[in-house]
Formats: structure tokens, C-alpha cells, sequence
């Protein structure tokens, strides 16, 4: 019998607490009922599910063809429980028997439902599906939707349906903050699929329209018409939302144009002339698209169902060859490690808890850490590091030199082998290396990638000393790039919240200090006595100018110039701020003007810059970074100190 999702065939009186779903699918001669996950029972004919699904013939075949007898005597069909629920199975069988089709209200129940056709190997439904359903897609998918619609697609290892939504969700995913929590819907690879189609969208797109600008009605409009920048603007347009109809969008850029400007060579053209050069605009960026699905399928196939190399069993080199071994981890790729049970379980309590427990009977599907079949008489233990992370593990546990690595994703991924077999003193002495600089360190690896790796391998000090710095990179597809695929939504969620809270806490110090409630701030606008200079500034800010206090315009506007460069500054840091130079700047242009302001002469605006500037890194410092796969934040005041 198949298992698909565990369906699991009972006597119809078996379970209590079920509804009928009722006409169309309430045959009174049923011989089979499908019982939906919310319970909903659908009475109808083996024949149809056996003739459409050969998943459904497997299962049905396999089960009496006769029904069962309930305890009152009362005889009753057999009851097939699937993991789907009523509205996908509706839509499932209103496909496969002469009845009405029913179609999903929204996009993710029309996904469930391509995914329930294509578990139970329904072809002939996919294809029904496919015929209208593209249609109905973009009035499903609105463009603050169209992220959780992909990520959603691709959870379900849908391709072909999840394109719609990426075609939609790439207008916004260059500017990644923007999407906020909907980064908890993306998977381990829906980010780097993502990203992938953009690319191949700005590849195939770009050329093409840059072809078109080129084309010989382009080259007529711009040598002939009064205003062509009508043109350009339709040509921006359809570069940067390339799902536009464009034979209709021309036609409305023309008519705009000829009803405002009066231009003698565009009153000429025939609007017939326009919808067919619109209509091959819209040919060339069908055929670019089209490339880019291609490359964006090729690239989803292999991250469904990756290649496995056919691996030849090896042999490790010296030391993890030794003929005293009495156990053989076999790494990834198939190369068998000798070593000895005590140095393991002395360095790792995965490994002492192992070997303390009786060997496990073997089944066909291996995981991590089970044995395989005995090899030269020694128990085989399968891990999922490659044979050059085990070896450089290893190395760290036994008492022979350490392996060298080359990169520092090659040292993060023996720290988070280390991590997870409970090594303790080889983390600390990996790290060790690294503070010596005998290993690669955080320098040597793109930012992105080494905050990816190291929360995937829930490597906490190593997830400090990345977020720190890679919280103040542009947070945008471009600066992180390829490395996406390495990261999941949660990660890239929290550094994003992270990054958010350090933003806000840099403005709101900025904010207090402008309104005087910082002690800084208190002393630099307390009145300044002196029998050479004034008594005031000639120049205040009266709304902040009370209770005695001398609050210069200057200085206000110093405020108002380091928060606005703020605002549009990304990358930001405090230092790019340029606080101290902006307040030196202000005052002694201030001083400059007139006869100069002799109060705000003698005003040490440098000092109180580096004082503002310090008062700002230390609200920063204190916002908490949560690593979204652990309760406990971690600040970037802790961060600093552990280093």
C-alpha cells in the first residue's frame, strides 16, 4: 500500500464525531468513503479514483473490494482518512467526477490543492487545474501578499504555481526590511530561489528592453516627436513592473500624450500603429520571462530532488586509519574514519551517551548517528559532515596537530559539528585558534554568510560577532546576494528586528537630546556667565528657550540635519552620522554671521558632539538581539565583552 501522508483505511463506523459532506458526493451505492482531516466524509465510487490516480488504485486495490460489519450488524463501506481538509478535497474530486468544478477562494488553498494532485499522482487534474487557474492567479495574490504566496508554493515544492507569486513579491524584495515578519514564511531555500529569479528576471529583461529603446519605432519617436520622454517613461515602466499588459499601457502613455502636448508627428500616428508596437513590447519581455522561469525551475528541481553522487567507499589518511580502532565513523561522502570509542566518549557526551547504550537494531532508513552494517568487523556510525569537516573535528579531539582550514565557513562548520556532539573543549579550543589567528576568522568571510552559517549551526559567540557588524550593511537583496541561499526566514528575520531596534534606539537618543532631557544636552543649554560675552544667543529657538534655559537655533538645526541623514542613510553607523563635525560645523557658522554671536563663541560644540556621540553608542549597546532559535537575547554590550 502507498503512504502518502500515512492515509489510513478504517471501518466506516470506526470514528465517531464525522459529518457528510452531502450532494454531489453522497452516492447512495458508494464503495468507498474519503474521510477528510477535519472529519468530512465524501461517499463515492472506487472507479474514478482508481481510472484518475494510480496513487489511489495502489491504495484502494490493496483493501477488500467487499464491505465490513459495524458491531450492529449493519454492513458499511471502507473509509479512506486523508491529510487533506473538506476544501481541498472538494476541488480534488470535483475535478475527477462530472460534476461542477469547485475552485479554491484563495491562493493557498488553490496551492494545497496542486499539491494534493500531485502527491496522489492526479495528472489528468493538474492539467484541468492549469487550464483556468493562471487566470484567477493574479486576483489571488496581492503585492503585500505575494512573499508569503511563494515561500508558500515552494513549502509545498510547488514550481510552476509559485512563479505568479515571485513575478509579484520581486518588486519589493530588493528593500528586504520591508518585509518584516512575512521573512518567518521563507524555508531554507525559498529565499535563494527568490532572489535567483530576480537575477534572472534583470538578465533576460533588461537586454531586452534596452533592445526595444533601440528599435526602429523608438528611433522615430525620438528624432520626430515634440516630447518622446512619454516613451521612456513607458519603457522604465515596463522594466521595472514586468508583468504589465503593455500594448494597453502604451496606448495610455500615447493618448496622454497627444491630449496634452500638441505634437504633429504623434497626431499623425494611428493608434492601430501603437497597439502593435505594444503588442511585440509585449512579446520581447514574454520571451525574456520565459527564459528566466526556465533557469528559475531548473534551479527549484535540483533543490527538490538533489543529485547523490555515487560515493566509493575510502579510506581515511593517517591518524584516523589506525588498525587499533575499534569503531568506524563514516563521513557524508562515504570515507571511513578508524578511531578509538574512549578518546570519543572522554571528548563528547553524544558520543559516551552512544556507547553506553545497547546497539540498536538496524533498519533500512539510516539517520544521524545510526550504524550501518559492521565493516572489517568494526561497527560503522554514519554522521552527516563531509570527510574534510570530520577530519578537521577530529583533529581538534585527539591529540595530534590541528587540521588546517581554509576558509571560515570551513571553521564554522567543524564549530557547529563540535556544538552538536556536545564537544565542549574542542569548541573552546577551535576558538582558541581563531583568537590566535592560526585559524581563518570573521574578516576573512562576506558578513551575510558568516551570520547565515553561524545560526544555522546555533553557534552563539560566532552569531554575536557577525550580527554586530552585519546589522549596519545595506539590508538589501543586492548586498546579500547568493548568500541567501544559505539562510533561512527566522535568521534573517531576527538580524532584520534586530537591526530595526538598533535604528530606533540610535534615533531616539537623538530625539531626547533634541528636546533637552539628556544630561548633556541640560548643560550645554544651561545659561553661560561671562563679563566678556552676551548674555544669550541671538539667535533661539523659542519653543525650547524656558526656564532659563539658552537653546541656540543652530543647535536645533544640528539635530534636525544628523536625523534626516539618518533617515536616508543605509548603510547607517554612528560614526557615518558625522555627529561632532555637525555641531562644530553649525556653530562656527553661526559665530560667523553679522558681527557674530559672542554667547555661542565662547560654546565648546565640539566636546558636546563627542559627549552626544557617546550617549547615542551607549543606548545602541543596549539593544538585545534575539536569536529567534532561543529564548535568550544576547546585547551588543555582551557581544563586545565576550569578544
Amino acid at each position: 500500500m502507498a503512504n502518502l501522508d500515512d492515509p489510513k483505511l478504517e471501518d466506516s463506523e470506526a470514528l465517531v464525531t464525522t459529518s457528510d459532506f452531502g450532494a454531489p458526493f453522497d452516492y447512495s451505492d458508494a464503495d468507498v468513503i474519503i474521510r477528510s482531516s477535519d472529519r468530512v466524509d465524501f461517499h463515492i465510487y472506487k472507479f474514478h479514483l482508481i481510472k484518475a490516480s494510480p496513487a489511489f488504485k495502489e491504495m484502494l486495490e490493496s483493501t477488500p473490494s467487499h464491505g465490513t460489519t459495524s458491531a450492529e450488524g449493519i454492513s458499511s463501506v471502507p473509509v479512506l482518512s486523508l491529510s487533506e481538509d473538506k476544501s481541498v478535497l472538494t476541488t480534488l474530486l470535483s475535478a475527477i467526477f462530472p460534476v461542477h468544478l469547485v475552485i479554491p477562494e484563495t491562493y493557498e488553498e488553490m496551492v494545497q490543492v496542486f499539491s494534493a494532485a500531485y502527491k496522489y499522482k492526479l495528472q489528468s487534474v493538474v492539467s484541468i487545474l492549469n487550464t483556468g487557474f493562471p487566470e484567477l492567479v493574479p486576483s489571488m495574490i496581492s503585492r503585500d501578499d505575494a512573499f508569503r504566496a511563494f515561500c508558500l508554493a515552494r513549502r509545498y515544492g510547488l514550481v510552476d504555481e509559485a512563479i505568479p507569486a515571485a513575478q509579484t513579491a520581486i518588486k519589493d524584495y530588493e528593500d528586504i526590511e520591508r518585509l518584516g515578519a512575512k521573512l518567518l514564511f521563507a524555508n531554507d531555500s525559498s529565499l535563494g530561489e527568490l532572489w535567483l529569479y530576480q537575477q534572472e528576471v534583470e538578465k533576460h529583461v533588461e537586454p531586452a528592453v534596452s533592445a526595444l529603446r533601440k528599435s526602429e519605432y523608438a528611433q522615430k519617436i525620438a528624432e520626430s516627436c515634440k516630447d518622446g520622454a512619454w516613451l521612456a517613461d513607458f519603457f522604465d515602466t515596463v522594466s521595472d513592473e514586468v508583468s504589465v499588459r503593455a500594448p494597453s499601457l502604451l496606448q495610455t502613455a500615447f493618448r496622454s500624450h497627444t491630449s496634452s502636448s500638441s505634437c504633429e508627428f504623434c497626431d499623425d500616428s494611428t493608434i492601430e500603429e501603437v497597439f502593435s508596437f505594444g503588442k511585440s513590447v509585449q512579446a520581447t519581455v514574454n520571451e525574456a520571462l520565459n527564459k528566466a522561469r526556465d533557469a528559475f525551475r531548473a534551479l527549484c528541481n535540483s533543490n527538490d530532488c538533489p543529485p547523490k553522487p555515487p560515493y566509493q567507499r575510502s579510506d581515511s589518511d593517517t591518524p584516523f586509519d589506525s588498525p587499533d580502532a575499534d569503531v568506524i565513523l563514516r563521513s557524508s561522502d562515504s570515507c571511513d574514519f578508524r578511531v578509538r570509542k574512549s578518546i570519543l566518549a572522554m571528548s563528547s557526551d553524544f558520543f559516551k551517551d552512544m556507547f553506553s547504550l545497547p546497539t540498536p537494531c538496524r533498519e533500512a532508513n539510516q539517520s544521524e548517528g545510526d550504524q550501518s552494517d559492521p565493516f572489517d568487523g568494526l561497527p560503522v556510525i554514519n554522521v552527516s559532515e563531509t570527510k574534510k569537516i570530520l577530519y578537521g573535528l577530529l583533529t581538534a579531539v585527539y591529540p595530534v596537530p590541528m587540521a588546517r582550514l581554509e576558509s571560515y565557513e570551513d571553521v564554522l562548520a567543524v564549530l557547529g559539528a563540535a556544538h552538536k556532539y556536545q564537544m565542549d573543549t574542542a569548541v573552546d579550543y577551535i576558538r582558541g585558534w581563531i583568537k590566535l589567528g592560526r585559524l581563518p576568522n570573521l574578516t576573512s568571510c562576506p558578513l551575510p554568510l558568516a551570520y547565515a552559517l553561524a545560526s544555522r549551526y546555533r553557534l552563539e559567540k560566532e552569531t554575536n560577532d557577525a550580527v554586530w557588524s552585519a546589522i549596519e550593511l545595506p539590508f538589501t537583496t543586492h548586498e546579500f546576494g547568493a548568500h541567501l541561499h544559505a539562510m533561512d526566514g527566522a535568521s534573517l528575520y531576527a538580524l532584520s528586528a534586530c537591526r530595526t531596534r538598533y535604528r530606533d534606539a540610535i534615533l531616539s537618543s537623538l530625539h531626547s537630546a533634541s528636546k533637552c532631557n539628556t544630561p548633556s544636552a541640560i548643560a550645554f543649554v544651561s545659561p553661560q556667565t561671562s563679563n566678556n560675552a552676551g548674555t544669550s544667543c541671538q539667535s533661539t529657538d523659542p519653543d525650547l528657550s524656558q526656564d532659563g534655559r539658552v537653546v541656540p537655533k543652530w543647535w536645533t538645526g544640528a539635530f534636525r540635519d544628523i536625523i534626516a541623514r539618518l533617515d536616508r542613510m543605509d548603510p547607517f553607523t554612528i560614526t557615518s552620522l558625522k555627529i561632532v563635525n555637525t555641531f562644530s560645523a553649525a556653530r562656527t557658522q553661526h559665530v560667523g554671521e553679522g558681527d557674530g554671536c559672542r554667547y555661542c563663541s565662547r560654546l565648546d560644540a565640539r566636546r558636546f558632539g563627542n559627549v552626544l556621540e557617546g550617549e547615542v553608542e551607549v543606548a545602541a549597546d543596549m539593544v538585545e538581539f534575539y536569536y529567534g532559535w532561543e529564548d535568550q537575547p544576547t546585547t551588543s554590550e555582551n557581544s563586545q565583552s565576550q569578544a
